[in-house]
């Protein structure tokens, strides 16, 4: 237990020395720890959206964070256990639903991530609330990383896309082993 901890802080102590360019990041929670690289052209916020228990929202340089326009960001949810993936997803679709009277979903896009995870990426759609998302669960073993490209029209979305899987793609995550 004492070497696995001991490997831990070494690696964060690494990705730390790593991550110290304004395009690259790490986000510690109790027992995990994610690092990533901002994508092309956009600015990562650690702050905005702290009391939602989020650090990693993403929105374009040159603008400032509004829940309105275009971002991306990135909420570690424990999964709770006794719980499926397929489960909490169930629950966050049904919660859009319910919240989002006219809003379509698809899961309209598999892609197998550079770490070798392969993950489905869900398309929420509702013209009426100029509501449009990219959502992709990225399961680990008690968490689960929730990716959210968030944009007021599927043209918007498609043009940001790139940028979201650019995320996915430099995303890694460490998992304290019980």
């Amino acid at each position: 237990m004492k070497r696995a901890l001991l490997l831990y802080a070494f690696l964060f102590l690494s990705f730390s020395c790593l991550a110290q360019g304004n395009n690259r990041g790490i986000v510690q929670g109790k027992d995990w720890a994610y690092l990533f690289t901002t994508p092309t052209g956009w600015i990562w916020d650690s702050q905005s959206l702290v009391k939602q228990n989020i650090h990693g929202l993403f929105y374009k340089k040159g603008e400032k964070y509004n829940p309105q326009k275009l971002h991306i960001y990135i909420n570690p949810v424990a999964l709770p256990e006794n719980t499926t993936l397929q489960e909490l997803i169930s629950r966050d679709i049904a919660g859009f639903k319910s919240e989002y009277n006219d809003i379509h979903y698809d899961v309209d896009h598999k892609k197998t991530l550079k770490s070798g995870k392969a993950v489905d990426i869900y398309f929420l759609n509702d013209g009426k609330s100029k509501y449009f998302q990219s959502i992709c669960f990225v399961p680990f073993k008690k968490l689960v990383f929730i990716f959210v490209l968030s944009a007021r029209s599927i043209e918007e979305r498609r043009e940001n896309i790139t940028y979201y899987y650019e995320l996915l793609d430099s995303f890694f995550t460490m998992e304290k082993q019980s």
